[in-house]
């Protein structure tokens, strides 16, 4: 068992990050008590000009952000389906999706929806756990099995 001095780098490391992230939490609340003020004020405004508060319009909105571009997601999924060799189930495309995007969300149920809405992509099974196996449509299409030879030799005499 080894004792930690006072100057133990990993103590040190972890003394900085503390002290940082209270720096941060005290900025971070300097900033919320002057976004409350303005609130405050804009509220004793609208009370002098005599317009009553709509709660409707002073309610707060929802952010939105956008994840995907435009076709980047059906762009990203193509990709995936056709460097696989053989069926791909809905985690292992959203899986790909994330790694791909670095992103650290689960957009499994956006994914799901994409691969069955899309024209191109074809469920072709489910495995024992129940996911749904995906494949592109051109993938899909097996060949025919023909015994005979669809061409014949002729031999010229």
């Amino acid at each position: 068992m080894t004792i930690r001095t006072r100057k133990s780098p990993v103590l040190v490391a972890l003394c900085r990050k503390r002290s940082q992230l209270s720096s941060e939490i005290i900025e971070l609340e300097a900033q919320l008590e002057r976004k409350r003020k303005e609130v405050e004020t804009l509220d004793c405004t609208m009370v002098l000009l005599g317009m009553a508060r709509d709660e409707e319009i002073a309610r707060p909105r929802k952010v939105y952000t956008i994840r995907f571009g435009k076709g980047e997601l059906k762009r990203m999924i193509v990709d995936i389906l056709k460097a696989a060799k053989d069926p791909l189930t809905t985690r292992q495309v959203t899986d790909e999706v994330r790694r791909r995007k670095r992103m650290l969300q689960d957009y499994r149920r956006r994914v799901k929806c994409a691969l069955t809405q899309y024209r191109i992509t074809v469920q072709v099974g489910k495995t024992e756990s129940g996911e749904s196996l995906w494949v592109l449509k051109g993938q899909a299409a097996k060949a025919k099995v023909d015994p005979k030879p669809s061409l014949r030799l002729v031999r010229s005499q």
